[in-house]
């Protein structure tokens, strides 16, 4: 898993075995609010939909997957980079390599329109949010509708807040749902086995009964 902000600064970056889909999107909130989720694969893998889709996040899919070539230029070119020393001092695996790659192909989608909006903003000479501005980008919204919506009244705005907090509410509510349908199926595989091996046991108790009574006749 791989975490990068909308200026495409590595956040967090963690390969885990067996991580559920509840467990990503508790890990994936702790850093706020996923705008995009990225797959290095085309067509995109069913877990990356239905992560994408429970978190209101937009899912990018590359126009053909990512060969092993490709993804390693890419990891190589954003290692390479000043601003990514601190990246440098961390042991890829390939499966670290290859969201990483997933995520930063993402980022350079987007990379010349964030560019265009900013200078936009600059010739308007207007005061938004940067951020903001590119997360509107990445959901999908014009350069122009999306400083159109960050430069309308405070009201307006802080309907929005409201709005987006009542969404964050929302995907936390799925996410702890997630986690207690995952707890349960947990437990219910766990149950099974523990039944299956009571029922071994029994199955010994009786062979050895089985055993000494055949001994005891002989």
């Amino acid at each position: 898993v791989a975490i990068l902000n909308v200026y495409g600064e590595l956040l967090g970056l963690l390969s885990k075995r067996h991580l559920s889909r509840g467990e990503l999107i508790s890990l994936l909130m702790d850093y706020g609010q996923p705008v995009l989720i990225a797959t290095d694969v085309r067509p995109p893998p069913s877990f990356a939909e239905k992560l994408a889709s429970m978190l209101k996040a937009h899912l990018f899919i590359p126009l053909r997957s990512l060969s092993s070539e490709e993804k390693l230029d890419i990891v190589r070119d954003f290692l390479s980079r000043k601003e990514a020393q601190r990246a440098a001092t961390i042991t890829l695996d390939s499966h670290k390599r290859d969201a990483l790659a997933a995520a930063l192909k993402a980022y350079m989608h987007y990379k010349n329109k964030f560019e265009q909006a900013e200078a936009h903003v600059k010739q308007l000479g207007v005061h938004v949010s940067l951020k903001k501005l590119r997360a509107l980008i990445i959901q999908g919204y014009s350069i122009k509708r999306a400083i159109e919506l960050l430069t309308q009244k405070k009201e307006v705005g802080a309907f929005e807040k409201r709005a987006e907090a009542r969404e964050h509410e929302a995907v936390k509510k799925d996410v702890k749902s997630e986690l207690v349908r995952e707890l349960r199926e947990k437990l219910k595989l766990e149950k099974a086995e523990l039944q299956r091996q009571l029922q071994i046991a029994r199955q010994q108790i009786l062979d050895e009964e089985g055993i000494r009574r055949l001994c005891r006749e002989v």
